[in-house]
């Protein structure tokens, strides 16, 4: 129900069973045209995807982000402006698709979601967060058709969110 240049975005832990977010990845990027993944360590996933480049988009100052009732609620996580979300961007949708693979997406008709957590293992549980991060850190290696779709930021504050993530 977005219109043509509507903006989805999804909160995710990254404890979350690693078989769910993967599938929650690929189920988003076979509905969106452009997915962007953003990963604030080591609590949660930022998803934003919508059917229209993600580029080119009006910008909002810093006072605006704020003051915004994402802006926030984002603030919690040091993230107070549109340079600072930008530094915890990780991967775009062709980064996303090249590391996730085939596999199953969920669908109206068959929801994956609902009860993996509860046939779950606590091994499965314990594991996953670790596996989340080794998808992030490899879809963020994977090498963009083009350059990031945001704006550029400065290089050593990206460099740096690299090197905790790597951490």
């Amino acid at each position: 129900r977005l219109t043509d240049d509507g903006l989805f975005a999804q909160w995710m832990p990254t404890a979350m069973l690693a078989q769910d977010l993967r599938i929650s990845l690929r189920t988003l990027c076979s509905v969106f045209a452009n997915v962007e993944l953003f990963f604030y360590p080591s609590q949660c996933v930022l998803v934003v995807a919508s059917k229209a480049p993600l580029a080119g988009r009006p910008g909002m100052s810093d006072e605006q982000f704020a003051e915004s009732r994402g802006g926030g609620e984002m603030a919690a996580y040091s993230i107070t402006g549109g340079e600072a979300m930008r530094a915890f961007r990780v991967a775009d949708r062709q980064q996303l698709v090249s590391v996730l693979g085939d596999g199953p997406i969920s669908t109206w008709d068959h929801i994956r979601l609902d009860f993996s957590s509860y046939k779950s293992s606590a091994m499965e549980r314990v594991r996953s967060p670790f596996e989340n991060l080794r998808l992030m850190l490899a879809a963020e290696k994977a090498l963009p058709a083009s350059p990031p779709s945001m704006d550029p930021v400065h290089p050593a504050f990206v460099r740096s969110a690299s090197l905790v993530r790597q951490a």
